[in-house]
């Protein structure tokens, strides 16, 4: 199980190893011209003074995080956890307090922080998906953590998970996206052979489409094969897959200077997706529904598969009637390789202040975070993600069909789909929004497609 871990890992580098090709905003001499581990970097460890500091830490309210083993009791709500690492923290440096900001995932975007933002309240530490947080590199807000960090933190992450000279994050963890199925439904209606063997996990567009009609002829209540969703953003990278599974790809090279989407093969998969949608094969009113009633619906097995990542396993088990989960592959089309996989990275970053003290202090409450071996394991274990912390491979627990899902990634790979564009929160929006045109039947496959190409090309030309 180790050796597919480290395989995994392996995998997911090479996204990050991609877009270390990207041109990355400028930021002030001051924090540009040291390298780790110098007597600059060392002496600004050391000026952390003992006068007292207040900070403020944005979280995102992952419901993952809940109920963590061995501290449900303690975990019981959103953002609890982030209460349990001050808590300690602050008993080590007394002279640190910490306010809490857990910021509600039913807009699945930023509207809180930037509302904050916007009236002058500033974050110290944010804690969410690299899809929300490179927003603000991109606006320059973050500080380099590089004078700040020991280096033998910055050393430890995985080759290519950070550029060493310009550390605007530091992540907790990353994994890949894929379909879970609901197994034990398919073993219900006898139609277990319709899905993927378990030696390959992979499949084509018809054998997804017929596993799906199988659902739905089996005529269970209040059941439904497969769910999209559209009224947020947070459905991009869950159903990616179906993108890549016909050839498609967002960017021209790795620069992310043009949208190039607007293209035969996007067609054929915007079609493709528009399609289970309209002929019932999905939860009806895809384009007013969110990620929130994906994880309903699926945990009550209401629909039969969809896109998202392991953690879909922990609620199959905690559901009022466990059920299993199977981790499979998207399909691609015919005459098409099997798609590479897109991740998603839960990762922290630090505002840069005018007050020096609150960066020292920030980013030491950054680095407790990442070093910590009671935490990083847990929420990686929460999350059904793998850290990427060289130090922590051993200390990881894997799940069989987590396990699965690394060795079909060492052959199919992971795409650079785009997660670090400084203006990718603003390319999600527009996609979303093409997507609930297309779905609610206002915009054709076509006039959705090039409308956002349109709109997503004018953005990056800004």
């Amino acid at each position: 199980m180790k050796k597919s871990v480290l395989a995994l890992i392996s995998i997911v580098m090479v996204l990050s190893m991609l877009l270390g090709c990207q041109t990355q905003p400028s930021v002030p001499a001051a924090d540009a011209a040291t390298t780790t581990g110098s007597p600059e970097a060392t002496a600004a460890a050391e000026e952390a003074s003992s006068e007292p500091v207040k900070l403020k830490f944005y979280a995102y309210g992952y419901q993952q995080l809940m109920n963590l083993p061995g501290y449900e009791d303690k975990t019981q709500n959103l953002g609890d956890v982030y209460n349990l690492l001050i808590d300690e923290f602050t008993a080590q440096h007394p002279n640190v307090s910490i306010e809490l900001v857990t910021l509600n995932p039913a807009g699945g975007g930023t509207e809180q922080l930037d509302v904050d933002i916007a009236s002058g309240t500033m974050p110290n530490i944010y804690y969410d998906s690299l899809l929300r947080v490179t927003k603000y590199n991109g606006l320059g807000y973050l500080l380099n953590l590089k004078d700040y960090v020991s280096a033998d933190t910055i050393n430890d992450y995985v080759a290519g998970s950070i550029d060493p000279e310009y550390v605007w994050n530091l992540p907790t963890d990353a994994g890949p996206m894929f379909l879970a199925v609901n197994k034990t439904l398919f073993e219900k209606i006898g139609a277990l052979d319709l899905l993927p063997a378990e030696d390959s996990r992979e499949w084509t567009t018809d054998e997804y489409l017929a596993a799906l009609q199988a659902v739905k002829d089996a005529g269970i209540d209040n059941t439904y094969p497969t769910i999209f969703w559209a009224a947020n953003q947070s459905g991009d990278a869950a159903n990616f897959g179906f993108l890549f599974g016909f050839g498609a790809k967002f960017f021209e090279g790795t620069d992310y200077s043009k949208v190039v989407l607007n293209s035969a093969e996007g067609l054929n998969a915007f079609n493709f997706i528009n399609n289970v949608v309209q002929s019932g094969l999905s939860v009806p009113g895809a384009a007013a529904l969110n990620d929130d009633d994906m994880w309903a619906t699926w945990q009550n097995q209401q629909i039969s598969m969809t896109g998202g990542y392991s953690y879909l396993q922990v609620l199959a088990k905690e559901s009022a009637e466990p059920f299993e989960a199977y981790f499979v592959n998207f399909p691609h089309a015919q005459g098409q390789p099997n798609p590479p996989f897109a991740t998603d990275t839960h990762t922290l970053a630090v505002f840069k202040s005018e007050n020096e003290q609150e960066n020292i202090w920030a980013a030491k409450f950054v680095e407790f975070i990442t070093s910590s071996e009671t935490w990083i394991p847990l929420i990686c274990q929460a999350h059904g993600t793998l850290s990427m912390r060289n130090s922590f491979q051993d200390k990881l627990t894997l799940s069989p069909e987590l396990a699965a899902i690394a060795k079909r990634m060492t052959q199919d790979g992971v795409l650079s789909y785009g997660p670090t564009c400084p203006k990718w929160s603003e390319l999600r929006p527009l996609y979303a929004s093409e997507l609930q045109a297309m779905f609610s039947g206002a915009k054709t496959p076509e006039q959705a497609l090039a409308d956002f190409e349109t709109e997503a090309n004018a953005v990056l030309a800004d």
